[in-house]
């Protein structure tokens, strides 16, 4: 049997506790997520959204929060600029922690960021800074 606890308070208040307006990119792990195309985009995208858009909500959730793809290469690669112009910004994602580990280490050669990434038991959140060099890093999380 699969282990269904997911940490998202914990991950939102991570995002809410850095003084920072860097967007959301959130991946809930929706199967529906292959709907955010189409005449009911908006719809699907607030549906999306509601692990940080409920009863955890996170702050200037309008402003902020992106719900995505489930390609993270594809969706944080299509936000890259947004997220280099305003010094960094956020991956969460629900998926397990063994799995966001090769995530990011495939996402430092590609996206030239220095990811650290904090785990709450289902939910991964990513922390994304535009790095000075060619490659990013994975740096270790303090959480």
């Amino acid at each position: 049997m699969a282990n269904r606890v997911e940490e998202w308070r914990d991950a939102a208040e991570l995002v809410d506790q850095n003084d920072n307006d860097w967007p959301v990119l959130l991946q809930s792990g929706f199967i529906e997520t292959n709907k955010l195309t189409g005449e009911h985009e908006k719809i699907w995208a607030e549906f999306l959204s509601c692990p940080l858009r409920g009863i955890y909500r996170i702050e200037q959730v309008d402003e902020r929060l992106i719900p995505g793809a489930r390609n993270s290469m594809v969706f944080i690669q299509r936000h890259r600029g947004e997220i280099r112009r305003r010094g960094g910004g956020w991956l969460v994602i629900r998926m397990p922690q063994e799995d966001a580990n090769k995530l990011a280490s495939s996402l430092v050669t590609w996206v030239a960021f220095d990811i650290e990434v904090f785990s709450y038991s289902g939910v991964q959140v990513f922390k994304l800074t535009p790095s000075s060099e060619l490659e990013g890093r994975v740096l270790s999380a303090t959480d």
